[in-house]
């Protein structure tokens, strides 16, 4: 998994996982309106505890035979920081540059960008 701060400009999709322990983040994070995740999408979407968790389990049997060719560790970096710090504690978001831009205004966008525990590319 390549670990990278801040948003990658190059990339079709960008991950975040965050830790919303503080309620101010916590708020943020809810209060986004967008999809939750499925299957191999590539979309921008959210989920969070145990939301965040069933995606992360499901994720290697959506990728298949591909999981260890592709190197994406995203079930495992969302599974172990779930154990981390609680499952109820994580956010995943994916930005996707094939949707519209206002999805996630700037000033939200950069909330998440500077409270990442880690970013990386998903396609």
């Amino acid at each position: 998994m390549k670990i990278r701060n801040g948003f990658i400009s190059n990339s079709s999709s960008t991950c975040f996982l965050l830790d919303i322990r503080d309620p101010n983040l916590k708020k943020i994070i809810y209060s986004l309106k967008l999809p939750k995740p499925y299957d191999l999408c590539r979309n921008t979407c959210k989920c969070t505890g145990k939301d965040a968790t069933k995606y992360a389990k499901d994720w290697r049997k959506w990728i298949g035979e591909d999981y260890e060719t592709l190197g994406i560790a995203l079930d495992k970096a969302i599974l172990d920081c779930a154990k981390e710090i609680g499952e109820d504690n994580i956010a995943f978001i994916r930005v996707s540059d094939e949707d519209p831009k206002d999805l996630i205004s700037k000033k939200k966008m950069t909330i998440i960008e500077n409270n990442a525990i880690s970013s990386f590319e998903y396609h």
